[in-house]
Formats: structure tokens, sequence, C-alpha cells
């Protein structure tokens, strides 16, 4: 008796391992992956304009971070730079800024390599958006290769 109540156990925490290695095959992981360090992203702004940015070559900031053509307070801001001297970095695959004292915020993540996404509030005091979201995408730039300078060659001089 005490056998078969053992088997019975040891089938059952069969069953449960397998079952959850069949949810986790069926849903995937959902880790994301680490920002491409020294790429240039680009994208979009749902329902605007567009999004563009570095990642470092360590990997650990976002910069050079510009959104163009924003709505807010009625009307369009035609281009947003966040300052060089407010650096955003990347922990735990994900950047969250905020410039105060106005509330301008922009969140990311990096959902899989090579991809991002996130919101965006502009807060200009009168220029005011909602709550947008964008997509994008990155890649490295290849540093390009400089052409070689020729070595000129002496020219013989005729001997006399």
């Amino acid at each position: 008796m005490r056998a078969q109540f053992c088997l019975f156990f040891a089938l059952t925490g069969m069953a449960v391992v397998a079952a959850a290695g069949l949810i986790f095959l069926l849903t995937g992981s959902h880790a994301s992956a680490q920002p491409i360090a020294g790429a240039h992203y680009s994208g979009s702004i749902a329902g605007a304009g567009d999004v563009e940015f570095d990642v470092s070559a360590d990997g650990a900031e976002v910069q050079n971070l510009k959104f163009t053509q924003i709505p807010c307070g009625g009307g369009m801001h035609s281009e947003f730079t966040w300052p060089p001297l407010a650096p955003i970095e990347v922990a735990n695959k994900q950047f969250d800024a905020t410039l105060a004292p106005l509330a301008t915020r922009v969140t990311g993540r990096f959902p899989t390599e090579g991809s991002a996404d996130g919101t965006f509030v502009l807060d200009l005091g009168p220029c005011q958006s909602s709550k947008l979201t964008w997509t994008a995408t990155g890649s490295v730039v290849p540093t390009p290769t400089p052409t070689p300078t020729p070595t000129p060659t002496p020219t013989p001089t005729p001997t006399p």
C-alpha cells in the first residue's frame, strides 16, 4: 500500500513539472532583451511623428533622444530633444526619466533584441501632450573604414 502512495505522488509530481514546462514552452519567455550597445534606434510615435535615440557604447544610457511632430495643447510641437545634461540610464533592460520641474517623461524597454518601445509625455507648460506610445528598431551603424592613403613611390633619378 505504501509503495502505491509513493508511486502516485511521484507520477503527480512529474505531471506538474511537465505541465509547467508545457506552459513555459507555449507562452515563451517574457524576459526583455538587452539593448544593442552602440546602436541607433528609430521609429514612430502612435498617431504622431518619429522617435530616435542612440544607446551608449556600454549599453548603460540612452543618448540623443529626439521626438518630432508631438500633438500638444491643440497644436503640434515640431521637435523635442532630451537635454544631454539629463542622462537617461538603462537598468534591467528598461529606462524611465522625468524632467523637473515640469512633467516631461519618457519610459522605454527593450522587449527583443533590436527593438524598443515605451511612452512619452511632453509637458512644456501650455504645450502638454497626452501619454503617447512609441516603438523603434535598432541597428549598429558600422564604423566606416578609412580609405588608405597610397604611399608615394620615389621616382628614380637618372645618374649622369
